[in-house]
């Protein structure tokens, strides 16, 4: 695990916490060219791009990139090899379905993008080793994502290595409130290398004990499981698996169901306190790190961000937690190498103005400073394998830290049928092959 040197700043500026979705109807729209941000010269991963001159690439999404981040790779993209991207806007929450009828009804379109509906999406993707546009022996993509999304001898979703569009799990925390209160802040006992669940119990609680309108911190469930690096399933071999069982499992909600108890913790968002300067600290994704989320209405001088803690003092590093995003190409593409080109086109950070993308310089370093800290990284499965995940969640956190154990056998069976269905996913991708 690489060792950060750099000690936190205490002004720091404002992040921001959701992902702007835009959905829409089916509708599409056509990025129009204008002036792009930086970019490397990567020419030889483009050798051959200039035979799909004057093509259109069709990107099914439900984020309006024309308006968003991602307008810019599209638009020097377009204006550098003469290739037009067309967005197909798809609700994100009807996504694989939608999909699925896109595909059946000879409509597919070229660039799919899978957020934490793996394995679902597979039957809709194309094995991209059959795309001799994308090399994934080159060591620009992800090897955590190629690898999980391997089956058969076939690899169906990328993603880069410093992608734009993947998130890791970190701590942000209210400055204002630490300092003015005389409180050791989270950033100290980082700078300290002593960043811990103890350590973070303790900021909660001296948030906490302000006054009853305070909360000390948001710990939602896939956060408390994220610290230990366990999740109800895991892909194991090529299979998924039950992973209820696991001890990390049963010591990371017990760890946030007493602070529940306790008072410390709530196991809900705890958004709306933390943007009224009434909550100490709050769990959640990098996006929040992003212009484009939900802290517009904080001082951006008051929001501090730290990794998330270490499950124990002595633990060799800090967690590091990605939720699941990668990129494919549609079964029944009509352009699907031209879209390889742009899958890595649109996941290079060179290509992006990362000066807009991003509060402050500090925000954008510390998205960085993240991937840095890492020798590996935990990629969670759970959202795309378990669809009936709410009902999951709530059998967790309605009762004591006492009752997890119980609680855990309790969704085992529903958790058995989850897998179940997810393998047989994978049984249909090897009968294809």
């Amino acid at each position: 695990m690489k060792k950060r040197n750099r000690i936190l700043s205490f002004a720091l500026t404002l992040m921001l916490c959701l992902a702007v979705c835009g959905c829409g109807d089916g509708d599409s729209v056509t990025i129009t060219r204008q002036e792009g941000g930086e970019e490397e010269d990567n020419s030889s991963s483009y050798s051959g791009i200039e035979q799909y001159s004057g093509t259109t690439i069709k990107f099914a999404t439900w984020v309006d990139h024309k308006s968003g981040e991602g307008a810019v790779p599209m638009a020097s993209f377009a204006d550098k090899y003469n290739i037009e991207i067309e967005l197909s806007l798809v609700p994100q929450t009807d996504y694989s379905t939608r999909l699925s009828g896109m595909i059946a009804s000879g409509q597919s379109p070229d660039l799919i993008v899978d957020n934490n509906e793996f394995p679902y999406l597979l039957p809709c993707a194309e094995p991209l080793n059959n795309v001799a546009s994308i090399d994934l022996s080159d060591e620009f993509w992800d090897k955590s994502v190629t690898e999980m999304s391997t089956f058969n001898g076939n690899t169906y979703f990328v993603n880069s290595v410093n992608s734009p569009w993947t998130y890791r799990f970190m701590c942000f925390y209210n400055i204002k409130l630490f300092e003015d209160n005389g409180f050791k802040s989270p950033a100290k006992y980082y700078a300290e290398d002593n960043w811990n669940i103890d350590t973070f119990t303790t900021c909660a609680r001296q948030i906490k004990n302000l006054g009853s309108d305070y909360i000390g911190a948001s710990v939602r469930q896939e956060f408390a499981a994220g610290i230990f690096e366990s999740e109800t399933t895991r892909l194991v071999d090529g299979r998924f698996v039950n992973n209820v069982s696991d001890p990390n499992l049963a010591e990371a909600y017990k760890w946030m169901m007493q602070g529940v108890e306790s008072g410390d913790f709530v196991a809900t968002s705890g958004l709306d306190k933390f943007k009224r300067n009434l909550c100490g600290l709050f769990l959640y994704g990098d996006f929040g790190l992003r212009t484009t989320g939900g802290f517009e209405t904080m001082d951006p001088d008051i929001i501090g961000y730290v990794p998330m803690p270490k499950p124990t003092k002595d633990a060799a590093y800090y967690p590091s937690v990605a939720s699941w995003r990668a990129y494919g190409i549609c079964k029944g593409s009509k352009n699907a190498e031209a879209t390889g080109y742009f899958i890595r086109y649109f996941l290079d950070f060179a290509n992006y103005e990362r000066s807009s993308m991003f509060k402050s310089e500090r925000a954008d370093e510390f998205y960085d400073e993240l991937r840095e800290i890492e020798d590996h990284t935990f990629m969670l499965t759970y959202h795309g394998v378990n669809r009936d995940l709410a009902n999951t969640v709530d059998i967790i956190t309605s009762s004591s830290a006492a009752q997890v154990e119980t609680n855990l056998r309790a969704i085992s069976n529903s958790v058995d049928f989850q897998v179940q269905r997810a393998n047989e996913i994978l049984d249909e991708l090897d009968e294809q092959s």
